[in-house]
């Protein structure tokens, strides 16, 4: 990571490529993203090493967004806004006891639970033209911060979490991609970017019990934290309109 920064700094200071469309200066998108993997973890905040280290993998997990960019032909780079919406869940069941309505009597019943998020990054990047390609195709690198706001989605046996508190997540990221001309007003781009988006939350359920299979389950009590993390490779496919 340090040696790839390195590197953008350097082609930031000496790159003398041409930008791919000066007469068009600026450009909004529309993009379809892959992430390779997150963790949700269950008990951030716990004292205990060992369950503050648990997580559950989520991995594959698809998104979208719209960016808009502006060269800057002076300073030889592109200056860039975008937002993105990723989602990703999984169902599962958990065996626990439930009370029979009727005989008032303990049995184990299958609870579905589904659990994973929603998160929104809002970031900011610097684009930087490589020397090699042409007007037609070209390579690029560049960095960033941003923002990151989401939600948990979590239910049990049919109850969903009530979010109570939530913080927003700040970072920084690291890219490269190519970009091929198809006309002077389009072009597609490809994206790959290292990031970590990361978020706390906390919830609660707002019933004490639920209902499953004609059985009375207790849901579980107190504040439901979970923090997620957002990492590895984001893959992005663009359409580029230039104007």
């Amino acid at each position: 990571m340090r040696r790839f920064c390195h590197l953008w700094l350097l082609f930031l200071i000496c790159s003398s490529a041409r930008l791919v469309s000066q007469d068009r200066p600026a450009s909004v998108s529309i993009f379809g993203t892959l992430s390779t993997t997150s963790e949700l973890f269950h008990h951030p905040n716990d004292p205990d090493l060992l369950l503050r280290s648990e997580y559950y993998p989520l991995n594959v997990i698809f998104g979208g967004g719209t960016d808009i960019r502006y060269a800057i032909a002076p300073l030889r780079c592109v200056v860039g806004a975008s937002v993105e919406i990723m989602s990703k869940s999984e169902t599962f069941s958990i065996s626990t006891s439930g009370i029979s309505s009727s005989s008032h009597q303990l049995t184990t019943v299958d609870v579905p639970v589904q659990d994973g998020y929603v998160v929104v990054p809002a970031e900011l990047s610097v684009y930087v033209p490589l020397p090699i390609g042409n007007d037609i195709f070209q390579v690029y690198i560049g960095g960033g911060g941003g923002a990151y706001f989401g939600k948990r989605n979590y239910s049990y046996g049919g109850v969903e979490i009530t979010t109570t508190d939530h913080t927003t997540g700040f970072g920084i990221h690291i890219l490269s991609g190519a970009e091929y001309q198809m006309t002077p007003a389009f072009s597609l781009r490809t994206e790959f970017k290292f990031r970590d988006v990361h978020f706390e939350t906390t919830g609660s359920f707002p019933e004490d019990q639920t209902s499953v299979e004609n059985l009375s389950v207790t849901l579980p009590r107190g504040p439901q934290e979970a923090r997620i993390n957002v990492d590895g490779l984001a893959i992005a496919i663009q359409l580029a309109y230039h104007f």
